[in-house]
């Protein structure tokens, strides 16, 4: 599964509309799926091996590019993070140092750590789908969804 911005080009292709695209493999076998889930949650990863735990990753990445359009989002959430302990730069979300990204391997994954849109992607399905997502994945999806639903029910 992969999100592609308009006019973006897969490997040596035409630009393709903007969208998630769902690769058919991964809603095959569910209890694979969910297998596979459960090994890579237990070395450290995420919920995001399963097909439902996928899509809301690659929708975490949707909801992340807004962060490029508005910063106050990248603030809110940096301000979020602190407030559990969790020091990142409120421009860029990049972990702080110290501690660098040991709190986020810790509290979150191996691959949020990698850079802020993983972490952003990473949150974002904890939250939606764990039903005790853990602090990291608190502070981001409350800042997500309380900056979005406000628009939304505003009339935005």
């Amino acid at each position: 599964m992969t999100v592609f911005l308009a006019g973006e080009r897969p490997a040596g292709r035409d630009p393709i509309p903007h969208g998630i695209y769902l690769n058919q493999g991964l809603l095959l076998n569910s209890e694979e799926r969910h297998e596979l889930a459960a090994e890579v949650k237990n070395d450290g990863w995420n919920i995001s091996a399963t097909a439902e735990g996928t899509f809301y990753h690659e929708f975490g990445h949707v909801i992340e590019k807004q962060f490029n359009k508005n910063p106050g989002l990248s603030e809110e959430v940096a301000e979020g993070l602190k407030r559990i302990g969790i020091s990142v730069d409120p421009h860029t979300l990049e972990p702080g140092f110290p501690p660098g990204k040991g709190p986020i391997v810790d509290g979150l994954s191996e691959y949020a750590a990698d850079n802020s849109r993983e972490m952003i992607a990473e949150a974002f399905a904890e939250w939606h789908l764990e039903l005790h997502p853990r602090p990291i994945s608190s502070a981001i999806g409350a800042v997500i969804d309380g900056r979005f639903r406000r628009g939304r029910d505003a009339g935005d």
